[in-house]
C-alpha cells in the first residue's frame, strides 16, 4: 500500500505462531505512544508457514474495543468456511470488516483467483473511489457495475470460474475438497508421529504440516530431495530453525505417497552423513 516497513507493526507470537494476546496490547500501546495512527489490525487464517490460525474473535474483539479496521486474511485457510468439520478455526472471521481469499489455494479453481469480501459492500466502493474524466465519479451503490469496486479498469472475469464450479457441483464439493485436503495433512502428521526421528512442528489446523528429521540437517536434506527426487518438498524458518513442510493440495495423494516421501527422505540422509 506504499507505506513501506515501517507503516506496519509486528506482532510477538505464541510458541505456535499464533498471535500473542498480551503483545497485541503492547504492541498498540507503544505505537501509539509513539504518535503513530494506528488504523488496522490483521489476523491470518492461516499463516502460510505453518499452517497456524490466529484467534479471530479475539482480534475482532480487540479491534472492535480499539475502534479498528479489521482485516483477515484468509488467502489460504478462508476456504475452510465451506466445511463443517473444519470451520472452528475461522470462528470470529464473520466479524471481520474484511476478508481476502484465494480461490485457487484449496478448492481447486484455476490460478489466479482471489476474492475480496467486505462485510459492509459500501466500504468496496468507498475503498476504490476515484476521478478521472473517463471514470464514473458517484460512490452510489450499484452491484452490476464492478467499475466501481475495483482499482483494476481492465482484469480478468475471474469470478466466473468461481461461480462455473459453484453452478454446476455446488459448495458440497468444496466441501468434500477441503475436507481431503487437511486429512492429508493429518495423516502426515500421524505417520510423523509413529516415526521416532521425526519430529512434528505441531498438529495441523489447514492442509499445511511442518516437521522435520531430528539431529539433521534439513536444508541440507531438501536441497538433496530437490537434487535427486522423485519428490519435490518446501521448507520454512521457525525460530531461526530449518523445517520441512508440506502442502497438500492434490485430493488424489494417498497415505502410500505420505510414507513414500517420509522413507525418501530418510534415505537421503543416510547418504548425506554416509
Amino acid at each position: 500500500m506504499g507505506w513501506g516497513a515501517a507503516g506496519t507493526v509486528k506482532v510477538r507470537t505464541l510458541g505456535n505462531h499464533q498471535i500473542d494476546p498480551e503483545a497485541l496490547q503492547e504492541a498498540h500501546a507503544e505505537a501509539t505512544d509513539q504518535g503513530m495512527e494506528v488504523i488496522a489490525v490483521v489476523g491470518n487464517a492461516c499463516t502460510t508457514s505453518t499452517g497456524t490460525f490466529d484467534d479471530l474473535e479475539m482480534l475482532a474483539s480487540f479491534a472492535q474495543q480499539n475502534d479498528l479496521w479489521f482485516h483477515v486474511d484468509g488467502a489460504h485457510g478462508a476456504a475452510q468456511i465451506f466445511s463443517e468439520r473444519n470451520k472452528v478455526p475461522l470462528k470470529g472471521m464473520e466479524r471481520a470488516d474484511s476478508v481476502a481469499m484465494d480461490f485457487h489455494k484449496m478448492l481447486g479453481v484455476p490460478a489466479l483467483c482471489t476474492g475480496l469480501f467486505y462485510r459492509d459492500s459500501s466500504d468496496a466502493y468507498a475503498a476504490f473511489s476515484q476521478e478521472a474524466a473517463y471514470l464514473y465519479e458517484n460512490e452510489q451503490e450499484e452491484w452490476w457495475n464492478l467499475s466501481k469496486r475495483t482499482f483494476e479498469c481492465t482484469k480478468r472475469m475471474l469470478s466466473v470460474a468461481v461461480f462455473g464450479i459453484w453452478e454446476a457441483h455446488g459448495h458440497k464439493l468444496w466441501e468434500s475438497l477441503v475436507d481431503r485436503l487437511v486429512n492429508r495433512a493429518h495423516t502426515a502428521a500421524r505417520a510423523i508421529a509413529q516415526r521416532p526421528q521425526w519430529e512434528l512442528f505441531a498438529q495441523p489446523q489447514s492442509n499445511i504440516v511442518c516437521f522435520r528429521l531430528k539431529g539433521a540437517d534439513n536444508a541440507a536434506l531438501r536441497h538433496a530431495m530437490l537434487e535427486h527426487g522423485p519428490h519435490y518438498i518446501v521448507k520454512t524458518v521457525l525460530n531461526g530453525e530449518t523445517w520441512l513442510r508440506c502442502t497438500y493440495q492434490n485430493p488424489l495423494t494417498e497415505d502410500s505417497d505420505i510414507e513414500a516421501l517420509l522413507d525418501r527422505l530418510e534415505e537421503l540422509a543416510e547418504l548425506l552423513v554416509s
